[in-house]
């Protein structure tokens, strides 16, 4: 059965990325609390990259620079997201830094050795690496649900 391009196109509204965004930063927050490290730094990535394709689409109708946090985060239109926010520049380098797309396939055991390839860890004992790990996904989910209020508040005028 073909799908009605007017609810398909309906699913991609800049609001509909900006509500998913929301979802995908508890649903981070959900993992982190039951030690889903890997899982809850890729939750906060796709939640940065939701509310940032609002923005972006709201302003431009063709943009293809798909899961590429650094690109997404420089265009204009995210410009707002900085004003007011002295540390936003920060948060968005942690989030950068941590997440990619890729990492839908993997578990923790991998993304510690991703980590290291990335020179973001040093060797360590298979427990520091659990606590190393932990923070990473600590910070990654700090830094991603200040991008995301901050979002949906410019988004909905601060609206609750």
């Amino acid at each position: 059965m073909p799908v009605d391009k007017r609810k398909k196109d309906e699913l991609f509204l800049p609001q509909n990325r900006v509500d998913a965004a929301m979802a995908r930063i508890e649903t981070s927050t959900i993992l982190l609390e039951n030690r889903r490290y890997s899982a809850s730094i890729y939750f906060s990535g796709v939640a940065v990259e939701s509310v940032l394709r609002a923005f972006i689409e709201r302003d431009t109708k063709k943009f293809d620079d798909k899961h590429n946090l650094k690109k997404m985060s420089s265009h204009p239109s995210i410009v707002p997201f900085f004003l007011g926010c002295e540390k936003m520049d920060e948060k968005f380098d942690t989030v950068i830094n941590y997440w990619d797309n890729k990492y839908r396939y993997t578990d923790d055991k991998k993304l510690l050795t991703f980590y290291y390839s990335k020179q973001l860890i040093n060797k360590h004992s298979e427990k520091q690496k659990k606590g190393l790990l932990r923070n990473f996904a600590l910070q990654c989910n700090d830094a991603a649900n200040a991008i995301v209020t901050k979002g949906f508040d410019l988004f909905y005028g601060g609206r609750r």
